[in-house]
């Protein structure tokens, strides 16, 4: 293919010549980036609804799993390589613990 490979970014074709070579790796880390704040932020309201819940119920198994299938197409199908599945991970375990976090524990009674 030699310089003057095609490659294409988010539907459009682009010539990758020594111009660009530089552009190329910006693109795939913005795009990583996306999909690790995507992982994150979409399991924050799933932390929330999985805190609420008893442990190894089918609600909170659904809780936990519902979110990966968005986020596994995302990655997909922004080409993002298999070695970032780690991270993507390590974001949506993220997103599950903060979502956890915020919701509200019920107030002691007090025995007055």
């Amino acid at each position: 293919m030699g310089d003057q490979a095609q490659r294409f970014l988010f539907g459009f074709q682009i010539q990758q010549t020594h111009r660009n070579y530089a552009i190329i790796p910006f693109i795939m880390a913005l795009k990583l980036t996306l999909v690790l704040a995507f992982a994150l932020l979409i399991n924050i309201p799933f932390g929330v609804w999985r805190a609420g819940l008893k442990k190894f119920t089918m609600a909170w198994w659904l809780a936990i799993h519902l979110p990966v299938p968005l986020v596994i197409a995302l990655r997909i199908g922004l080409d993002i390589p298999y070695a970032s599945v780690p991270f993507v991970i390590a974001a949506a375990v993220a997103g599950q613990w903060f979502g956890g976090r915020l919701r509200k524990k019920p107030a002691p009674v007090s025995a007055d």
